[in-house]
């Protein structure tokens, strides 16, 4: 929700305002809106078996993995997205040659992301700056790579189910982009006439198909080369106050 707060709800209760559990009195909650949810399986380092946990990110550029224990929900940070400072000497190199960097103490508000479909400890971050920067579980303090070519905010991250070398991003720049995860620069660009893109996503059975969403506009490309325009209209926003204003939802893949 917009105040930070996170908060399950059992889909099976009569009482759909009733949450199971929720961050609301947890000291370590977000200190802004939180932007995303995902529920996501990961290995456990001392079985072969895997748990699953869910993780947030938020505009106090934050990311978070929360647990519940005995009813009370607290979380751990998994990265701090840092705002990383180049500073020059006045011939612009340091004495190796290359500009030196300075980690500022402000964090970037992370937007996105989303997680390597066959390693989980592998994670992409889109943040409001237009950088996509990628993470691994096992080392919280540097980014394994920082993708640039979006210019305004990165809505939504989507790594390929079907091939994890890809992954798209979407931008309020009016852009998608298809990376690469080893190449620094977009394999392709696709731009819109219709305003930002909101949301992106692969398709779950062809690695060559995607969807994507322009304000109340879904656009779909298929393998044949055919690009469809849905409009969406008379839309109804459902019953204010349910889930909280400006609230991002997640749905549990093990008790859906």
């Amino acid at each position: 929700m917009c105040d930070g707060t996170i908060a399950v709800y059992d889909l099976q209760s009569p009482d759909a305002k009733s949450h199971v559990i929720s961050s609301r009195e947890c000291p370590n909650k977000h200190l802004g809106p939180v932007w995303q949810l995902r529920w996501i399986q990961q290995d456990l380092s001392y079985t072969e078996e895997k748990a699953e946990a869910l993780f947030s990110l938020g505009e106090d550029g934050r990311m978070r993995r929360w647990s519940s224990l005995k009813g009370v929900f607290d979380c751990e940070d998994v990265m701090k997205l840092k705002r990383i400072n180049r500073k020059k000497k006045k011939d612009g190199k340091n004495e190796t040659g290359k500009a030196t960097e300075s980690v500022l103490s402000m964090l970037i508000p992370g937007l996105c992301f989303d997680f390597h479909p066959t390693d989980s400890s592998i994670f992409l971050i889109g943040t409001r700056e237009g950088v996509i920067h990628k993470f691994s579980c096992s080392n919280r303090q540097q980014f394994l790579e920082t993708y640039k070519k979006h210019f305004a905010l990165v809505n939504s991250i989507s790594w390929c189910p079907l091939n994890p070398d890809l992954f798209l991003s979407c931008s309020a720049d009016w852009t998608i982009q298809l990376w690469k995860h080893d190449c620094l620069k977009p394999v392709l660009g696709f731009t819109t006439t219709c305003g930002d893109v909101r949301d992106i996503k692969w398709s779950p059975k062809a690695a060559t198909v995607f969807g994507s969403v322009n304000k109340d506009c879904v656009v779909v490309g298929d393998a044949e080369g055919q690009v469809t325009v849905f409009l969406l209209n008379n839309l109804s926003n459902g019953q204010p106050g349910k889930t909280g204003a400006g609230s991002t939802n997640a749905s549990c893949p093990g008790n859906a």
